[in-house]
């Protein structure tokens, strides 16, 4: 796969063993470079004299780095790229020695000149035809399927571009100059020309882009009529850090760059189509970043789909376009026609953000199979080294671009809810995704989440649903939206289908306990939860143990469906305290419809009495000798939470025996040891042990034991 701007191949590699290598051998991307590599720099046009690019072992530190660089009395100017760094050299220094000097460190992997990259574009006669390339690509028909979605964004790294264009302005997003690090961006034809082919809106003025619909990210690398490999790598890891789907590379060079290479290899692991052109000498030879790896590259036809007579081909060769006499904008608001793979290379990428808008979800391996499986086939049968795997058509690369996610499907329009029905509910999601199935309101509420963010490995999803919200209520009968949603960690999509829903439950009333205890001595309310199954009008009311209406807490009062709270403060009507006894809280609801539902009962037991409890020491004297222990019993007269301590005679605890442990009616022992909390002996002196029982109900006994006396006598 490859690019549309000529890189100038600045270098001559020479192998050490090998002494006749010259230019025209460049290694290609499967070779494998190690420190071996010197360069010889016989062509200094083509590379900035005064940089260099170094590659540093992964464990190399930063000291050592900048100890090394000093050496040759370099600097280090960027390292944004992992792994390369690029560097600054003396003025007239001997690059080739240099670099030997480099490579003698087993911490330097690889070293390689700045190469210079221009572009390729051939202008021609601007009155010559206006597109003619987009009916032979199909363009009118794929435009009834999609003129491409502003979720999806093109980064054509490149030079100079127009931004107020009347044909691209509000087109472009996240500009950045790979030159200075900006976001100011030079004025220029070339990146123009290119934007405008991939762009171009449908304003009824100037031309016509292939997806005139998707976002444009505008990088610039050049200066003036030059770039070189670093900025053009640093220019790709920006894009792919801030979320191209592809990148367009109007450029090339006949020499392999390592920086190059690592930045499209970037790219492709995180899932960017990355299309090159294949360069415009008319040469088999293979040039870069087109003949890499993960690259789609692209030669050059005529209106007669034959091989333009200045395009490069060879194996690396993966589609032909149209790149002769191609009409699109310019800078000042103008348009021209220009020649050159450089006009080829987007509309590839343009016909592949087309096929990405249909479907997002597609990774660059699926997009260049749709794109092999739709292409023309020109020259001999199958692929050729002159238009590869044929020129593009974007109509039928969309007729064979799976949808991303399918129509949502329900089993009836209208679901009539009983307790027993349920609604069938599927869809289909393309594979590596995340799907979502949720229900949302008449008032854009999500009230149930069916399936959320489940890893997907695609074909149907389904979900039974009965009706039933996160609540744990039915849903009201009402109009409600069924969402489906399908996303990756760039896009999501939706899917929506309406449904009628009837609600024929009767109200219910449920507890989650049988009894409660409370004490309106302890808490001044008691909050009785009870779940409704729908949204209903609630009554409540207490009666005594006679079946005596004691006080009525709710009339007919209005309930959301789900977990709710009756709240009781132990009064009557008259607002006077109850007596300690059982109690029966019954609550009966009606729906909407006025349709009654059965009564539900529990039982409050109100007791604000304290639980008895004693506590006494064994001995009245307590010889510590380190070894002994002195007892104590406690006794409670019904079941309770206990703590029990020894305090001394401030009534500071000194040691917690129990801590609120549940005992049981009856007698319990307790021994201590004489130690503290902090695990000394205590002092002589005297002491008490204090019992701490609180019931059920939360009211509160504390006992204590006679005082006894502690002797030390270890």
């Amino acid at each position: 796969m490859k690019p549309s701007i000529s890189i100038v191949a600045l270098l001559a590699f020479l192998l050490i063993g090998y002494p006749e290598a010259h230019a025209d051998s460049a290694p290609s991307m499967q070779e494998k470079h190690n420190t071996n590599i010197t360069m010889s720099f016989k062509e200094p046009e083509k590379y900035d004299e005064r940089n260099l690019v170094v590659k540093f072992a992964p464990d190399a530190e930063p000291a050592l780095k900048r100890k090394i660089l000093q050496g040759i009395s370099a600097q280090e100017l960027d390292s944004t790229i992992n792994g390369f760094t690029l560097v600054s050299v003396p003025s007239g220094s001997d690059l080739t020695a240099l670099s030997r000097k480099l490579l003698k460190n087993r911490a330097v992997e690889l070293v390689e000149p700045n190469y210079e990259i221009k572009s390729t574009f051939k202008p021609t006669d601007p009155a010559f035809g206006k597109q003619w390339y987009l009916n032979k690509i199909s363009m009118p028909a794929s435009w009834d399927i999609t003129k491409g979605t502003a979720g999806v964004t093109v980064a054509v790294v490149d030079g100079g571009f127009s931004m107020v264009h009347p044909d691209l302005k509000g087109r472009f997003v996240h500009p950045y100059n790979a030159v200075t690090g900006e976001t100011k961006l030079p004025s220029g034809d070339h990146a123009t020309h290119v934007s405008g082919i991939i762009g171009a809106s449908m304003n009824r003025i100037g031309t016509a882009g292939i997806a005139p619909s998707v976002k444009i990210m505008p990088v610039n690398v050049f200066l003036g009529d030059a770039a070189d490999s670093y900025w053009v790598a640093d220019g790709i890891r920006y894009a792919v850090d801030s979320g191209a789907d592809i990148i367009n590379l109007s450029l090339t060079t006949d020499v392999y760059s390592s920086v190059l290479d690592h930045a499209v290899k970037y790219a492709a692991s995180k899932g960017v189509v990355v299309v090159a052109a294949a360069g415009n000498s008319h040469s088999s030879k293979k040039f870069y970043p087109a003949a890499l790896d993960s690259v789609i590259g692209v030669s050059a036809v005529d209106s007669k789909d034959q091989l333009a007579p200045f395009s490069n081909y060879g194996s690396y060769i993966d589609f032909s376009a149209p790149g002769v006499k191609i009409y699109s904008t310019i800078s000042q608001g103008r348009y021209a026609m220009m020649d050159g793979t450089s006009m080829a290379s987007p509309v590839v990428s343009g016909v592949s953000a087309l096929i990405l808008s249909k479907n997002p979800f597609l990774k660059p391996a699926e997009t260049m199979q749709i794109l092999k499986k739709s292409a023309v086939d020109l020259g001999t049968k199958e692929r050729d080294n002159k238009f590869g795997y044929g020129r593009v058509d974007a109509y039928n690369a969309l007729q064979n671009t799976p949808s991303p996610m399918s129509t949502v499907s329900l089993s009836a329009k209208t679901f009539i809810e009983d307790g027993k029905n349920q609604l069938d509910i599927s869809f289909s999601a393309h594979k590596n995704t995340y799907v979502s199935l949720y229900v949302k309101d008449g008032k854009g509420r999500i009230v149930k989440k069916l399936i959320w963010n489940k890893a997907w490995s695609g074909g149907k999803v389904s979900y039974h649903w009965n009706g039933k919200l996160d609540t744990g209520a039915y849903a009201p009968s009402g109009t409600y939206k069924i969402y489906a949603k399908a996303s990756n960690k760039k896009h999501k999509l939706y899917k929506t289908a309406s449904v009628m829903i009837q609600d024929d439950i009767l109200p219910a009333v449920s507890f989650s306990k049988s009894s409660l205890v409370f004490s309106p001595a302890v808490k001044t309310k008691l909050d009785i939860p009870f779940t409704l199954n729908k949204n209903a009008n609630v009554t409540a009311a207490v009666y005594d143990s006679q079946g005596k209406l004691i006080r009525t807490l709710h009339e007919k009062t209005a309930f959301t469906g789900g977990t709710q709270l009756i709240a009781w403060d132990g009064k009557d009507g008259g607002n006077k305290r109850v007596k300690d006894g059982i109690y029966k809280l019954t609550v009966s609801a009606d729906d909407q419809e006025g349709r009654p539902g059965e009564k539900n009962s529990m039982a409050i037991a109100v007791d604000t009495a304290a639980p008895a409890a004693t506590i006494a020491a064994s001995s009245k004297l307590f010889k510590m000798d380190g070894k002994t222990k002195l007892n104590a019993k406690g006794t409670i007269k019904e079941t309770a939470r206990v703590t029990v301590k020894v305090i001394d005679t401030t009534g500071t605890a000194v040691k917690t025996l129990v801590s609120v442990q549940s005992w049981k009616t009856g007698t319990s022992t307790i021994a201590w040891d004489g130690k503290t909390a902090k695990n000394t002996f205590a002092k002589e002196g005297n002491y008490q042990f204090v019992l701490e029982a609180t019931d059920a109900a939360g009211n509160k006994r504390t006992a204590k034991s006679a005082s006894f006396k502690v002797d030390d006598i270890r």
